[in-house]
């Protein structure tokens, strides 16, 4: 889903982000917490802070919340190497039409190859 504001010309489309609308501001935050933490209530109605004033850096056109040390990722992740979390899982077995339809061909081969008393279960119904 798209958002925008009314007021600027944000747009964003995560779900957890939050923009505020204050005249002077327009800023788009990764989370609420990240818009609570800019807010002052200083103020008939609160102020808006300089989000670099309280630890936030834009990222890719929004304010996300500092990025997490090492140390945190290590725990999170469970490993030193933490680019090897990013990276895709391994690709996924065929399981499409064509690679289901060669397999019951090995299968039926295979069945066909060994005599019926051999196995009970590979023998056909009355």
């Amino acid at each position: 889903m798209t958002n925008t504001c009314s007021g600027c010309t944000a747009v964003w489309t995560a779900p957890t982000a939050a923009h505020c609308a204050a005249d002077e501001c327009h800023r788009t935050f990764a989370a609420v917490s990240l818009f609570d933490k800019h807010r002052s209530a200083e103020g008939e109605h609160g102020t808006c802070l300089e989000p670099a004033r309280v630890g936030l850096e834009v990222r890719n056109g929004m304010w996300p919340g500092p990025e997490m040390p090492q140390e945190q990722k290590v725990d999170l992740y469970g490993h030193r190497n933490t680019q090897r979390a990013a990276q895709p899982p391994p690709p996924i077995p065929c399981v499409s039409t064509p690679c289901a339809t060669r397999a019951s061909v090995r299968v039926s081969a295979t069945a066909a190859s060994v005599p019926a008393t051999s196995s009970p279960s590979l023998s056909k119904p009355p």
